[in-house]
């Protein structure tokens, strides 16, 4: 019974090391086709920032006031006016600043993009991701 329980532990501990990598490769390369540019990036989800490879396009800030984008579950007000990735639905939804989503919905990863929020902030998406627009 021991063993099956350790067993079952690990298994589910790899599924969500592989799910917080999977997370922080698709942000990684979301921005990196959203930004031609270094980027300055807030995120408030200590497991997404494990997961980002160290890489000279993202520079990750304590603060978001310093940020050029911020990923969170809901967007801090005290961050003023930035670029919203959000980590949910419902935030993505809800706040004129998300230009992005990823989450999971049974067990599924979900991407979009808001239209709206990439036109206020002046962002082109790749004809490729157009089909993901909301």
């Amino acid at each position: 019974m021991i063993r099956a329980l350790f067993l079952l532990f690990i298994f589910n501990t790899k599924i969500l090391l592989f799910a917080s990598d999977y997370e922080a490769r698709l942000i990684q390369k979301v921005l990196n086709l959203l930004f031609n540019k270094p980027i300055k990036v807030y995120i408030e989800k200590n497991e997404i920032l494990n997961g980002l490879e160290k890489k000279p396009e993202l520079i990750i800030v304590n603060r978001c006031e310093n940020a050029d984008v911020v990923i969170a579950e809901d967007y801090p007000k005290e961050c003023g006016i930035k670029p919203f990735f959000a980590l949910n639905y419902r935030s993505f939804n809800k706040s004129k600043y998300s230009i992005a989503a990823f989450y999971w919905r049974y067990g599924r990863p979900q991407l979009f993009f808001k239209e709206k929020g990439l036109k206020y902030f002046r962002l082109k998406l790749p004809k490729k991701y157009q089909r993901y627009l909301r």
